[in-house]
C-alpha cells in the first residue's frame, strides 16, 4: 500500500516566490499526495484556488511557528508523512521521496530527512556549506547524512508523529525532539550538490516572532 503523504506548502505573501515554489514542487515532487495544504500567513485576505488543494488563510499573522500549527491541525487523520515546504524554495532535481519514505522506516528515531540547501550565510559561503562548516556533527549513514544538529524548516519528509509535539521555530522544536532521543538526517551524500535551492531574499518580520 503507498504511505499516504501530506504536501504542507507555508507562504507569508510572498506571492512570486510562491508561484515559483509551487511551479517547481509540481515538477519533480515524484510523489501521489493524499492532501496537498497551503496555509497563507499573509493576513492579506487574498483569494487563491488550486484545484485539489485546501487552502488555509490565516485572518491574523500567526507567525512561521503558529502557521505550521495551523497546518498540522489542518492533517488528515489518515496522513503518515509530511513533506514540508516553504515559499522560497525549489528543486533543481526529481526528489525522490519513496526513498525518503524507507529510510524514515528503517530508522524510526529519526525525526526528519531533509534535502540539503546551497551555502546560504557569510559562514557557509566561506566554508562551502552547513556540513563542511560543522563536519563533526554529520555522520554518513549509506545514503543519508545523520546529525543531532537542527531540525530544520528546509524542505523535508518527516512522520506524522511530529506533529504531535508543539510547534515552535526550529530551534525549539529541535529541543523538544532531542529530548525524546530523535535525530534528523539529510539526503544524499555529504559532497553531492545542494537538492533544493532557496530563492528567498528577504523575511517579514512576521517569521521572525
Amino acid at each position: 500500500m503507498i504511505p499516504k503523504v501530506a504536501l504542507m506548502v507555508i507562504t507569508d505573501g510572498r506571492w512570486d516566490y510562491l508561484q515559483d515554489c509551487l511551479e517547481s514542487a509540481f515538477e519533480w515532487l515524484d510523489w501521489p499526495f493524499e492532501q496537498c495544504v497551503l496555509v497563507d500567513d499573509s493576513a492579506e485576505g487574498r483569494r487563491m484556488a488550486i484545484p485539489g488543494w485546501e487552502i488555509i488563510q490565516n485572518p491574523e499573522r500567526k507567525g512561521l511557528a503558529g502557521a505550521i500549527q495551523t497546518g498540522w491541525d489542518a492533517l488528515n487523520d489518515d496522513i503518515e508523512f509530511v513533506f514540508h515546504l516553504e515559499d522560497d524554495f525549489v528543486f533543481p532535481e526529481l526528489v525522490d521521496i519513496g526513498a525518503m519514505i524507507r529510510h524514515l522506516d528503517n530508522h524510526p528515531d529519526l525525526a526528519q530527512i531533509a534535502l540539503l540547501r546551497q551555502a546560504w550565510s557569510p559562514e557557509e559561503q566561506v566554508a562551502g556549506g552547513i556540513i563542511p562548516l560543522y563536519r563533526d556533527d554529520f555522520t554518513q549513514e549509506g545514503p543519508i547524512i545523520t546529525h543531532r544538529r537542527l531540525f530544520t524548516f528546509n524542505p523535508c519528509l518527516y512522520p506524522r508523529w511530529v506533529t504531535r509535539y508543539r510547534a515552535d521555530l526550529e530551534a525549539g522544536l529541535t529541543d523538544q525532539l532531542l529530548a525524546d532521543g530523535k535525530r534528523f538526517a539529510y539526503f544524499g551524500q555529504m559532497d553531492d550538490p545542494p537538492r533544493c535551492t532557496h530563492i528567498g531574499v528577504r523575511r517579514t518580520r512576521a517569521w521572525q516572532l
